[in-house]
């Protein structure tokens, strides 16, 4: 099983599940070709698929959690100044963008991109992904 993203799983098990749907619809004509065995194993197949890709979905991450300290750099301000924070911020699998669930207060942040490990503004001080924890759905 390859590690996907959960956006290229959930499409492909939409398309089989949109296949199944047609196959079903048109069983009267494909079992007069065919027959009844030969539309019922394709049909398990496909059940079979659905179930594969339902599993991979559940094991992959619907997101990154870090906890701990981090430092937002203040918009508008020459020199660039950093703010120490200590609290818990989140990126789901399909953004690129941090949301801060708590640590800043007040609350005047939605998403931001850019946060800093260190207090520098350096590509090599961002926190990235691979610095959080991922997180599964329960």
């Amino acid at each position: 099983m390859s590690m996907k993203s959960r956006k290229y799983v959930n499409s492909l098990l939409s398309s089989i599940e949109s296949l199944k749907y047609k196959y079903e619809n048109a069983k009267d004509d494909i079992v007069r070709l065919t027959s009844q065995v030969e539309y019922e194993q394709t049909i398990k197949h496909y059940d079979i698929l659905m179930a594969k890709l339902s599993d991979e979905l559940r094991s992959l991450p619907i997101g990154y959690r870090y906890t701990g300290k981090f430092y937002l750099k203040k918009p508008y301000v020459i020199p660039t100044v950093f703010e120490e924070h200590h609290g818990v911020i989140f990126m789901r699998e399909d953004l690129i963008s941090w949301q801060i669930e708590s640590g800043v207060e007040p609350k005047i942040y939605s998403y931001i991109r850019t946060i800093f490990k260190e207090p520098k503004e350096d590509a090599a001080f961002e926190l990235k992904r691979e610095d959080a924890e991922p997180v599964y759905k329960p």
